[in-house]
């Protein structure tokens, strides 16, 4: 969980910079940044969980994990960056 927080906060702090230089809207680079430090850390919950969940289950871990451990990421990725900019930008 360590690795996620750290590796969510360096790619939410560069991603918050380039979309403030791009965009030079500070509330949209910021809706940028929050929402892939909350992914980042998703995906790698997801990633380290999902194996020992099928596992338990009888299920081949790396059968399953990967393909359906994408899906939900990418599901929730989206939710959760359209939550954010709800959040941060009043719409």
């Amino acid at each position: 969980m360590t690795a996620g927080i750290l590796l969510g906060s360096i790619l939410g702090l560069l991603v918050t910079l380039e979309a403030l230089v791009l965009q030079d809207n500070p509330l949209v680079a910021l809706v940028v940044g929050i929402s892939l430090f909350l992914i980042s850390v998703l995906a790698t919950f997801c990633g380290s969980v999902l194996p020992f969940f099928f596992q338990v289950l009888g299920c081949d871990p790396a059968l399953i994990s990967a393909p359906l451990g994408a899906t939900l990421v990418d599901l929730a990725g989206i939710l959760i960056y359209l939550d954010v900019a709800r959040l941060i930008l009043h719409i």
